[in-house]
């Protein structure tokens, strides 16, 4: 039986304050808003202590959150946890961490068909996916000035590129170029983190170090039953094999990093696989909660108490590494309030 907010709160998890719980709880199981139900995931900033910070969130008519006077009700009890803003997460093709780091979502140039049971793009049909709108990478440059200004460029610190699956290593390689020539245009002179599963050969890596600074951000997602949760070209590839190229990579002077989603394995794997893969990397993995994006609910969501101890899993097996800054892990549970920006910019 699972836990209630109350007995979460006993000695075994003397660090978790009641305010935590319920961030996690609402990760886990959303929020209730007037929104309709066709609208399937929000966009909530929350304040805390004057700064804004943002995370997506389910919008749940089931969930025992609310929000009240811009104040989150867990039921009838107030949390103190404040809402900036809310708005419908519309799969934008840019969007901002921080003042400093753009994200840039190139899924629209990418015909995905690895059926991940997680991921959106294979739980909707063809005339329902959020990103179906192809966008031209000049006109999208061209967009971020218009919207924000026209020396962004020159002002930004890093850029992320999010690849998706483009279906091989060197399609990965030519699109991310193309976005690279774009940026280095317009004054870039920054860092940029491509996140992707298919640049795995030495050739590959080699190529990647020509750009110059690049932060290699590898979507492992999950370390236990992944032919069954990736049933594609993605879920091929070994944790061996995933360990070697990260470990190529830094030995060749990029930087590097993975993208997991907490809730995938047992609390035992999510251990090994963290342990497994500490030194190949010089910054700790980003680890999103894992969050139905769908109401077909493929995956079970877990229980509170899993998120508390896998927390503690994550911290432990990371101390003393390099960590991403809040702004960058906005839907992870680690952290979980907003800092200054503090970025890995060297």
């Amino acid at each position: 039986m699972e836990r209630t907010i109350e007995q979460a709160l006993s000695p075994e998890f003397p660090k978790v304050s009641l305010k935590e719980l319920h961030m996690i709880n609402i990760l886990r199981k959303g929020l209730s808003t007037d929104f309709s139900e066709e609208t399937i995931k929000l966009r909530v900033k929350f304040l805390v202590e004057d700064k804004v910070f943002h995370k997506p969130i389910i919008n749940n008519h089931n969930s025992p959150y609310h929000i009240k006077n811009k104040e989150i009700y867990f039921e009838d009890t107030p949390t103190s946890i404040l809402v900036h803003q809310i708005e419908e997460d519309t799969p934008d093709p840019y969007y901002f961490r921080g003042k400093s780091i753009l994200v840039i979502n190139s899924t629209p140039f990418n015909p995905c068909n690895q059926g991940c049971l997680f991921c959106e793009q294979s739980l909707f049909p063809d005339d329902k996916k959020r990103y179906s709108k192809r966008v031209c990478i000049k006109d999208l440059f061209d967009k971020v000035e218009k919207d924000v200004e026209k020396d962004i460029f020159t002002k930004l610190l890093q850029i992320s590129i999010i690849t998706s699956c483009t279906g091989n290593e060197i399609k990965t390689l030519d699109l991310f170029e193309k976005y690279y020539e774009e940026a280095m245009k317009r004054g870039f002179k920054g860092k940029f983190l491509l996140a992707t599963n298919e640049i795995r050969s030495l050739e590959g890596l080699q190529r990647l170090t020509s750009f110059g600074r690049i932060i290699l951000a590898f979507t492992v997602e999950c370390f236990e039953n992944r032919k069954n949760l990736m049933p594609g070209y993605k879920g091929q590839i070994s944790l061996e094999k995933i360990k070697d190229i990260l470990s190529k990579a830094k030995s060749l002077g990029l930087e590097t990093t993975y993208f997991y989603i907490t809730g995938l394995d047992s609390l035992k794997g999510m251990k090994r696989g963290f342990l497994f893969l500490r030194d190949s990397v010089s910054i700790a993995p980003c680890a999103p909660i894992y969050y139905s994006q769908s109401k077909q609910d493929l995956i079970p969501i877990r229980d509170l108490e899993y998120f508390i101890k896998a927390r503690e899993i994550y911290n432990t097996a990371h101390k003393g590494i390099l960590s991403f800054e809040s702004c960058q892990v906005y839907c992870s549970l680690y952290p979980l309030e907003g800092k200054e920006e503090k970025l890995i910019i060297k």
